[in-house]
C-alpha cells in the first residue's frame, strides 16, 4: 500500500520517506528554476541559528565582534533579496519589504523574529504552489485523499516548525570567522533563478539521471554547484545535537562567506 505523501514540514526537516526526500525536493525546485523559495526558508533559519549564539559568547569583545559580523549578514540579506530590483528580490508585499528595510542593522543585528512574516509568506507559497506538483513529479499520488487531509495541517505546522528551528544551541559559540552557510532568499515560482551574483551560489539544474531515492548525504548531488555535501537540514538550522564547533563548516560558498 502506498504511503501517504508527506507534509512540507516533513520534507524540510528531511524526515519524509523516499521518493519525497529533501534532496529530491531541491532537485525539483532547481530544475524548475524556483530554488530561491526553499533557499529563503533555509537562509532565514540559518540567520536565526547564528543570531541565537550571540548570547553565549564568553567575553564582551567576542560578543561585539560576533554581533558586528551578524549585522553584516543581515545587510547582505537585505541587499541580495529584499531591496527593490535586488538580484533575487523576493516577492513580498510592499509593507513587509519596507518594514524590513527600515530596521536598523546595528549596533546589534535585528532579531530573527523580524523575518517571521516574510518567512511565513514564502512558506505558504511553497506549500500552496510547489508542494503538490513536486509530489506528483516524483511519484503518482495514489492516496490523494490522504494528502488532502494533511494539507490543511501545513499552515498550522509552520509556526511550530519555525520555533523548533529557532532553538538555540548552548554547547557552542559563534565566531566572526565562522563559515556561515546560507542559501539564497526566495520569491515565487515565476521569478527567474538564473542570476549569477558574486556573493551567492548560482542555481544549477541537477543532471537528468539524478535519482530521487537518495539519503540526506545525497544533497550534494541535488546542487551540482556545491563542492561538498550539505548537512541534514535540521542540523544546519541548529536543530541537531552537535555543536557548531564540531560541525564541518567547509561547505558551499554563500553570501555570508564573502
Amino acid at each position: 500500500m502506498a504511503s501517504c505523501p508527506p507534509t512540507l514540514t516533513d520534507i524540510l526537516l528531511d524526515v519524509s520517506p523516499p521518493p519525497w526526500t529533501l534532496s529530491a525536493f531541491m532537485a525539483y525546485l532547481s530544475q524548475n528554476h524556483c530554488m530561491e523559495t526553499l533557499e529563503f526558508t533555509l537562509d532565514s533559519q540559518r540567520y536565526a541559528a547564528f543570531h541565537n549564539q550571540l548570547s553565549f559568547e564568553e567575553s564582551a569583545s567576542q560578543r561585539s565582534s560576533a554581533a558586528a559580523r551578524v549585522c553584516e549578514w543581515w545587510d547582505k540579506l537585505m541587499q541580495v533579496y529584499i531591496v527593490p530590483c535586488a538580484p533575487r528580490e523576493v516577492n513580498l508585499p510592499a509593507q513587509v519589504r519596507d518594514r524590513l528595510l527600515n530596521l536598523p542593522s546595528g549596533p546589534y543585528p535585528p532579531h530573527p523574529d523580524e523575518l517571521d512574516e516574510a518567512g511565513r509568506i514564502i512558506y505558504e507559497l511553497m506549500n500552496d504552489s510547489l508542494l503538490v506538483p513536486f509530489l506528483q513529479s516524483v511519484a503518482p499520488l495514489q492516496q490523494a485523499n490522504c494528502h488532502n487531509g494533511g494539507h490543511g495541517q501545513h499552515h498550522r505546522q509552520f509556526r511550530h516548525t519555525n520555533h523548533l528551528f529557532r532553538q538555540p544551541r548552548r554547547s557552542a559559540a559563534i565566531s566572526p570567522s565562522a563559515e556561515f552557510e546560507v542559501y539564497s532568499d526566495g520569491s515565487d515560482s515565476h521569478l527567474p533563478s538564473a542570476f549569477s551574483v558574486e556573493s551567492m551560489t548560482p542555481p544549477t539544474t541537477p543532471p537528468t539521471e539524478y535519482t530521487f531515492n537518495s539519503s540526506p548525504g545525497g544533497l550534494q548531488r541535488a546542487m551540482a554547484a556545491h563542492n561538498k555535501g550539505w548537512k541534514k537540514v535540521g542540523e544546519k538550522l541548529g536543530f541537531g545535537r552537535k555543536s557548531f564547533s564540531r560541525r564541518s563548516t567547509s561547505a558551499s560558498s554563500s553570501i555570508f562567506d564573502l
